[in-house]
């Protein structure tokens, strides 16, 4: 058993500093990324609970995609009639998630160490035979797939499966208590390597509740009412809110919605900059409309940018995938139809950033605006990195750019029957 133990520790030792390498090495490379991310996710698996095994993981966000993934579980109990499943494990998982850090479906590589002593018990994980005792130290590797479903705020249910291959060295006894140890065994297989239906808590500011305001119905008088009196219910909807637009009138940039968006991030967060506000504000104007007795909602135009920073073709997909994540929370929180809201991405904002520019106390600001105006847009981002060694980019960096991460140019039309 010392011998099995000892294998334990050197190997889950390997595998605890593999994460720490693969964390730091992320860390360092996505630093920016991360400021906004929900960092940390604690769980456990109910699987191996059915087995009376203890289990705690914890998962932390390194980017927008990636995470890393480490648990721990224990089964230290003997069973009646001598039988045995006990083990060990630590695990690994570096995961690659297809829509977002912590949400929706996620590829994992993992690899895992352990110690076991199996008898008179079939496993799923262990091809041994129930005539003999094993009892020894294991290491695998596999590819797993998951996926995540958000229960209510914090918590979510996890599931995932995954396939490799094992390497196993164990002792052969004899099945009574204290059996006779027959010989010394290595043997190499592939299975399952993960099974796992994980509750999970994720830390990290809960999303603020967006609350809207009833409609209100007012039935249609008897009487004959003038333009002024029909109208008067969705002129002042458009008066008080500013993107909403009459069909045929003009669509300016200064009336817009915009709901922003972290750096290198496709996901709407309420809490962030202020975004609960507008997003308030885009259903109440919707839903209001919708129940005027003389207006017809008309369609919904939804614009996407990205700030200028980063690859161009990224930055323009950036920009679509964010257009289109405000149109399916409008279409989640409200009975509008798909095909009025249209969405178009025009990538990297370069007119918001110029007219940020030119409303700030930047020091160099006339420097930008002279490079903006009067350079080629593939040309413009490589000046203005090289401008005053760097500083002036790293200044945007900080107090513009995160002002343009947002899906804006939001306007709402309606149609006066």
């Amino acid at each position: 058993m010392k011998i099995a133990m000892n294998r334990f520790i050197s190997a889950s030792t390997k595998i605890i500093i593999l994460i720490n390498l693969l964390f730091l090495f992320s860390s360092t490379i996505h630093a920016d990324e991360r400021k906004d991310s929900i960092p940390l996710s604690l769980k456990t698996n109910a699987v191996e609970w059915i087995v009376f095994a203890p289990n705690v993981a914890a998962e932390y966000g390194l980017n927008k995609h990636i995470s890393a993934d480490i648990d721990l579980g224990i089964n230290a109990w003997n069973r009646p009639n001598n039988k045995k499943y006990r083990f060990m494990h630590i695990t690994g998982e570096l995961r690659y998630w297809t829509h977002e850090v912590f949400q929706k479906s996620f590829w994992g590589i993992h690899a895992s160490a352990g110690s076991f002593n199996i008898n008179k018990v079939k496993t799923l994980f262990f091809p041994f035979k129930k005539d003999y005792r094993y009892q020894g130290t294991f290491y695998n590797i596999g590819v797993g797939y998951g996926r995540r479903w958000n229960i209510d705020g914090h918590w979510d249910i996890e599931a995932e499966i995954g396939l490799g291959y094992y390497y196993a060295l164990y002792d052969r006894y004899n099945c009574e208590t204290c059996g006779a140890k027959l010989d010394e065994n290595k043997k190499g297989f592939f299975g399952p390597t993960k099974v796992a239906v994980n509750l999970v808590y994720t830390f990290g500011k809960k999303e603020e509740k967006i609350k809207v305001l009833p409609a209100v119905y007012t039935p249609r008088p008897h009487k004959k009412l003038t333009p002024a009196e029909k109208y008067k219910n969705i002129e002042a909807i458009a008066e008080k809110y500013p993107f909403v637009r009459e069909v045929g009138s003009e669509a300016r940039r200064d009336r817009r919605l915009t709901v922003r968006f972290p750096v290198n991030n496709a996901v709407i967060k309420g809490e962030y900059m202020g975004n609960a506000s507008s997003l308030r504000d885009i259903l109440q104007a919707v839903q209001d409309i919708s129940v005027d007795q003389y207006a017809d909602l008309n369609s919904i135009s939804i614009t996407g940018f990205a700030s200028p920073e980063g690859n161009e073709e990224y930055n323009r997909q950036l920009s679509k995938e964010r257009a289109q994540a405000l149109k399916e929370y409008i279409l989640n929180f409200t009975s509008v139809d798909a095909d009025i809201i249209t969405i178009s991405a025009e990538g990297e904002d370069w007119m918001g950033l110029r007219d940020a520019v030119a409303k700030s106390k930047m020091a160099e600001k006339n420097q930008i605006l002279n490079i903006i105006d009067n350079t080629p847009e593939d040309l413009r981002k490589e000046k203005l990195i090289k401008l005053n060694g760097g500083q002036t980019w790293y200044k945007l960096l900080h107090t513009i750019f995160p002002w343009l991460r947002d899906a804006c140019y939001i306007n709402v039309w309606y149609k006066k029957k």
